[in-house]
């Protein structure tokens, strides 16, 4: 499995859905006023095989087209359409200090919109 498949994994496998939710919620650790970064390693504490797996692509290439320190891995949820497959956001995955980016995308997130009553 790529590092790629493997991250969109996490986002779909309804066994990670606190990875998911934990997403959504703001940073514990803030560097920045409005601090929307996570670190995915701690995201992942409460997900042993998860974490084994992130340490595999990360120090032991089971994906030889990256490697990179885990603890370097950021993610960030930011919710799209409300009318695009159920409700759509976005994760972005980041390995700090790099030009990596890859996307992810989570459908059937309408629960999650915040609506202004009138």
């Amino acid at each position: 499995m790529s590092f790629e498949s493997f991250l969109n994994s996490l986002l779909s496998d309804k066994n990670y859905f606190g990875f998911v939710a934990a997403l959504r919620q703001t940073p514990k650790e803030k560097y920045y006023k409005k601090n929307i970064w996570h670190g995915v390693e701690d995201l992942l504490k409460p997900f042993p095989n998860a974490t084994k797996a992130l340490h595999g692509y990360a120090y032991h290439q089971w994906d030889e087209d990256i490697s990179f320190s885990s603890g370097n891995l950021k993610a960030c949820y930011i919710i799209d359409e409300d009318f695009i497959n159920g409700g759509r956001a976005f994760v972005l995955f980041n390995l700090v200090a790099t030009d990596w980016l890859y996307v992810g995308q989570i459908n059937e997130q309408n629960t999650y919109w915040e609506v202004e009553k009138t």
